[in-house]
């Protein structure tokens, strides 16, 4: 019999709230169940796969090889486990070999050879980016505390063996920000089936203000995604929203606004959320949202076009 005290029921649970794409709540539950039982493989596998839709796919990965360790002769397991292996490799190829990502014997003495090789090479790169971080001239924090607002640095500008320098000037900064996902004002509004996916691919933080000003159904959210990460917001209702973000540093948390070099703009034709209907394995019909993504950049590579705004604009303009 399941109850509240079983890993049964809160794998269970997951697995209906990652039904609802509540991925975040999904995981929740699927970590109170491997809390009750470690070696319960298809916990490991429902986390992996919540993981993977949250598109952390290293940390899908890790939940992957647990469910293939608990699972070993499950054969599905293992092809959506190397699915992500070749998400991972295509994302980051010199960080994961698919060899290393599927797993090695690590029982071999040739293993440790490896390892120690491995090892060896990656200090001295550690090494050699410390030392040019340390002699080379610094234009970054420069360029970040620019007045010039309109053209900050990106992670796309800089060098690969600068950006421990470029991450080093952006935690000074971050020491006064929210944590990414942040509700700067409570979302306001009943739960839909939508998904919005926001990437500050920029070197300054970002808050959005997602708004519908439909009578029957108005929904409100404004997020704060800090320079360099991405957040998913789910549960939006069906419909048409204006998208209103705002950029630059030293938030005030008292006034809800950057202190410096603040910059406001929207979306020019507005984002739109359609809930569809898809047939599920077993018969039934499961209604799901529509999702959307957009990409920050600020180097002529953003993935929507943008219309400037007023700070006051930004403030009161929230009206279709």
């Amino acid at each position: 019999m399941e109850t509240t005290e079983s890993p049964e029921y809160w794998n269970k649970k997951g697995s209906m709230l990652g039904k609802e794409r509540a991925f975040e709540e999904a995981l929740d539950c699927f970590n109170r169940a491997l809390r009750m039982d470690k070696e319960y493989g298809a916990a490991w596998y429902n986390k992996a796969l919540c993981l993977k839709n949250m598109e952390r796919y290293e940390q899908s990965l890790r939940a992957f090889h647990k469910a293939v360790e608990f699972n070993p002769n499950d054969q599905a397991v293992k092809r959506k486990r190397d699915e992500v292996v070749d998400i991972v490799a295509s994302l980051a190829p010199t960080k994961l070999s698919g060899r290393v990502a599927r797993g090695v014997d690590n029982t071999n003495p040739m293993y440790f050879s490896i390892v120690s090789i491995i090892i060896l090479v990656v200090g001295l790169v550690v090494v050699w980016k410390i030392v040019s971080a340390v002699t080379a001239p610094t234009q970054f924090e420069e360029k970040l505390y620019s007045k010039d607002a309109n053209a900050p640095i990106t992670f796309a500008d800089t060098a690969p063996d600068r950006i421990e320098e470029t991450a080093s000037t952006l935690k000074r900064v971050r020491t006064l920000s929210p944590p990414t996902g942040t509700q700067i004002i409570p979302t306001e509004g009943d739960k839909g089936k939508g998904t919005l996916t926001v990437t500050n691919k920029s070197s300054m933080d970002a808050c959005f203000k997602l708004v519908s000003d439909n009578a029957d159904r108005k929904w409100t959210s404004f997020i704060f995604v800090r320079a360099g990460e991405k957040m998913v917001l789910g549960t939006i209702q069906e419909g048409k929203y204006k998208l209103l973000i705002s950029q630059g540093e030293q938030w005030s948390a008292s006034k809800n606004e950057f202190s410096k070099n603040a910059v406001y703009y929207m979306k020019t034709d507005g984002v739109k959320f359609n809930e569809i209907e898809i047939i599920d394995p077993m018969g039934g019909i499961i209604p799901t949202g529509q999702d959307q993504k957009i990409t920050i950049a600020f180097t002529g590579k953003d993935t929507f076009s943008r219309k400037p705004l007023t700070s006051v604009e930004f403030e009161k303009n929230t009206s279709f």
